[in-house]
């Protein structure tokens, strides 16, 4: 045994030196071995006058395509260098975990992707990228104003026989930004719908419509407007409509144990008429049916039915009313405009036994 504990452990320092020697000539050896990584990195395109300009759209081909697409910022690279160089770059870029960041000058249409894209370690090269360039459009900023947002809500609701009442919104004009080459062609839509409430007061959020639907997404996320969200008023009223007739009867209402006459030589007379869109719904039928059973009354006022003379009875239009509709205003019909009120004659009856 005393040979082997001999072999073993006889002249251990220099076997240590030579082991020690051995390991850091095998790891320099590693380090600076020839590696090759391929991934996707992700790429950003900036314009270097960013307060000028920006990008609009940016597409690229891949090899053997002729057709081009939307470039989604990824680009597969291959990498080889030293060992050491190339899992550097590989950590860097991972815990950075964002875009690298390209600036393009205004005039650039088409950049191609080269070494100093990717701020590579020394002795570290790029062997394959993919795609090898992208086409790039640049557009220079503009702005526009956005007046009279009132006029442009859009009110919707459920409730027939409504309308829209007072409508308000504040600020009444907004600023929109944006490529100058397409601010034309984007509009702004504001709307409110009230369901069961009679009135909406509070914020609403103002939305970009692009009329153009050739504009691609990339451009269309440049667009903004400021402010974003406004102040609207809005409410519903009972809607009106009209119907004008031109001959119409009238009536006078008159209390029972009055021995008058009303001589009224008219008899019919046009009139028009306003109120609920149902009840002039119901009107309208009823005049298609019979016109005839359609009349108008006039209330006969107790200080012309006691006396012992003729009386005249004048009377206008907005006092006539329409039995059996008690939401319906009567108005003056447009082919009487600028004329006067009417007139009839109270005529007392003699009763038995007087002269």
């Amino acid at each position: 045994m005393a040979w082997l504990r001999g072999l073993l452990f006889s002249n251990w320092r220099n076997r240590g030196v030579a082991m020690f020697f051995a390991f850091i000539i095998w790891f320099v050896s590693f380090q600076t071995e020839k590696q090759s990584w391929t991934d996707e990195v992700r790429v950003v395109f900036r314009p270097q006058d960013s307060d000028r300009y920006v990008i609009t759209d940016t597409q690229s081909s891949q090899i053997g395509e002729s057709s081009k697409r939307v470039f989604d910022g990824g680009v597969n690279i291959t990498l080889e260098g030293p060992r050491k160089q190339v899992e550097e770059w590989k950590t860097s870029y991972r815990v950075r975990r964002r875009n690298l960041s390209i600036d393009v000058p205004p005039q650039t249409k088409e950049h191609f992707f080269g070494q100093s894209d990717f701020d590579l370690p020394e002795g570290v090269t790029v062997t394959t990228i993919v795609p090898k360039s992208v086409y790039i459009e640049q557009d220079q900023w503009d702005t526009k104003t956005v007046p009279d947002l009132t006029s442009r809500l859009n009110v919707s609701f459920t409730r027939p026989s409504h309308q829209v009442g007072r409508k308000r919104v504040e600020p009444n004009e907004l600023t929109m930004r944006g490529p100058r080459s397409i601010l034309d062609s984007v509009d702004i839509e504001l709307s409110v719908r009230l369901e069961l409430n009679y009135e909406f007061d509070g914020e609403q959020t103002v939305e970009l419509r692009f009329t153009d639907p050739s504009i691609p997404q990339s451009a269309r996320e440049q667009v903004t407007i400021e402010p974003q969200t406004v102040n609207v008023l809005v409410d519903l009223q009972v809607s009106n409509e009209e119907l004008s007739e031109d001959s119409v009867r009238v009536t006078f209402r008159v209390p029972p144990g009055y021995p008058i006459e009303i001589r009224f030589p008219d008899e019919r007379i046009p009139l028009r008429f306003e109120g609920r869109q149902n009840e002039i719904t119901r009107l309208r039928e009823k005049f298609a049916q019979d016109s005839s059973s359609v009349e108008v009354s006039v209330e006969v006022l107790n200080d012309l039915l006691n006396g012992r003379k003729e009386a005249q009875l004048v009377f206008t239009e907005d006092e006539l009313e329409v039995p059996g509709f008690p939401g319906i205003n009567v108005r003056q019909h447009v082919s009487r405009k600028g004329q006067g009120p009417f007139t009839a004659l109270v005529v007392p009856c003699q009763s038995e036994g007087e002269e």
